[in-house]
């Protein structure tokens, strides 16, 4: 009989070696799909019940990983104003095609808990500012459930559209679904495996669609 942690690690790794077959799929779908790599490191330091304070890198590749696409550096600050309230206020500073730019967000999120399952809405608001363009103001609505496998793996599927502040829904212009395991490597660390299909620009016929392959390693203490 195998134990829960050797369950767990099988597990995982099939959801690991499934991931090319979901490129292999959407690639027939679409062809002229363009698949990228988005990997971060985040360091999650709890300040007593109702701070928390999260750091992250994050390298992102395109072109079939083939080329740099971006690196970025994050702070996010975040209050617990109850059990299933949660704000928090993040930052993020991106290198970008020889340029910098800096992203200013309020977000706040909401959970719900049925049964094995979390429910969870995040509505953000984002302010990207740099020295050589104008200044973009979005919205950013993620919906996403979470549910536990064993006692160290939790499942992800979630969706987020993101449209233009002070525009109507109808003018959403770029979209992720995505689909996650996390699951502990230790107690105080973990990793996050992600496959997240986003499109771009919803004008037929000119989709613009990327396969990304997300991959986070955590540490909390």
């Amino acid at each position: 009989m195998l134990n829960k942690v050797e369950r767990l690690f099988i597990l995982s790794g099939k959801f690991i070696h499934s991931i090319p077959y979901f490129y292999f799929v959407f690639n027939v779908l679409y062809p002229n799909t363009n698949s990228q790599s988005w990997s971060s490191i985040k360091i999650k330091k709890g300040i007593g019940k109702l701070f928390e304070i999260t750091l992250k890198e994050e390298l992102r590749l395109k072109n079939n990983f083939n080329n740099f696409d971006e690196i970025s550096s994050d702070i996010d600050v975040a209050y617990k104003i109850s059990d299933k309230i949660k704000i928090s206020f993040p930052y993020k500073f991106i290198l970008k095609d020889g340029s910098s730019k800096h992203s200013f967000s309020f977000s706040s999120k909401l959970k719900y808990k049925k049964g094995p399952f979390n429910f969870n809405y995040r509505y953000k608001f984002e302010s990207i500012q740099s020295s050589e363009e104008l200044s973009k103001n979005r919205i950013r609505n993620l919906i996403y459930m979470e549910f536990s496998i064993y006692k160290k793996s939790k499942m992800f599927i979630s969706h987020e559209y993101l449209l233009p502040y002070k525009s109507k829904l109808e003018l959403v212009n770029e979209q992720r679904s995505s689909i996650a395991i996390l699951f502990k490597i230790a107690n105080s660390s973990s990793a996050k495996v992600a496959y997240t299909l986003r499109t771009k620009n919803f004008i037929y016929p000119k989709y613009l669609r990327n396969n990304i392959l997300n991959t986070d390693l955590i540490y909390s203490f």
